[in-house]
């Protein structure tokens, strides 16, 4: 899985943090697989239904051309390499590796009240039992 970062409140891919610098302003960063980021392609069913069948063809034959070619496998290769630039930046030390269950329990509280803010009452359990 691809390593992601939470620094200073922010949740992110590791190597969205390299590239931005973040290594500069921030020293420590705790490391855990949250999943892979990667890009989505989100398309309603009325607009696809537009596509003639050449574009549909199209549209699906390059979403899996993009997969094969590494799409969510490039990410996993590369975490140890990000984090070792992380830790060349900033020191041995600069890497907090958190258990996920230790890093749920721990963000539960938050992630709770932001879904309750957003969606409403009842909606964080909803969401974590679909």
């Amino acid at each position: 899985m691809a390593a992601w970062v939470m620094l200073l409140g922010m949740i992110t891919l590791i190597n969205v943090m390299l590239a931005n610098r973040f290594s500069e302003v921030s020293r420590h960063v705790v490391s855990n697989d949250f999943g892979v980021g990667m890009d989505k392609i989100f398309i309603g069913e009325r607009s696809w239904a537009r596509l003639s069948a050449q574009q549909q063809e199209l549209f699906t034959r390059t979403f899996n051309e993009m997969h094969e070619e590494g799409l969510v496998q490039r990410p996993m290769r590369s975490k140890q390499e990000d984090i070792a630039r992380w830790r060349a930046a900033n020191g041995q030390n600069s890497v907090v590796d958190l258990d996920q269950a230790e890093l749920e329990r721990i963000m539960e509280p938050l992630a709770r009240r932001l879904v309750t803010e957003v969606f409403g009452p009842g909606a964080y359990e909803q969401i974590k039992n679909a």
